[in-house]
């Protein structure tokens, strides 16, 4: 099963190249990990990621409507996290993707 869905814990590690690379290729655009180390001999865990692209950040800013709403989906794999996306309308009632947030948990702190 491993050779066909992967690793979960290695996709994990590579969040912050991700945003990293996400940072590079797209200026103007956003990327924020944040992750939780207890003590320095502890590997550090995921909590969360949020992502706008630069795109979508102007698209924002240049005519869409100032209403945003939210939606989350469970992404049910072996670390439990939540995949939230901000929407708004522009002027054709069309849906426009705002920004994505990927969390351990939907929580005050998250």
């Amino acid at each position: 099963m491993e050779q066909i869905e992967g690793n979960a814990r290695k996709q994990y590690m590579k969040i912050r190249l991700y945003a990293m690379m996400i940072l590079r290729h797209n200026p103007g655009s956003a990327a924020w990990v944040k992750v939780e180390r207890p003590r320095l001999d502890v590997a550090a865990t995921f909590q969360r990621l949020f992502v706008v692209f630069d795109a979508q950040r102007r698209r924002l800013l240049a005519g869409v409507r100032p209403f945003i709403c939210l939606d989350a989906c469970h992404l049910r794999r072996h670390f439990g996290s939540q995949l939230l996306h901000g929407v708004a309308c522009d002027g054709n009632d069309r849906m426009y993707p705002v920004a994505m947030v990927v969390l351990k948990s939907e929580c005050k702190d998250s």
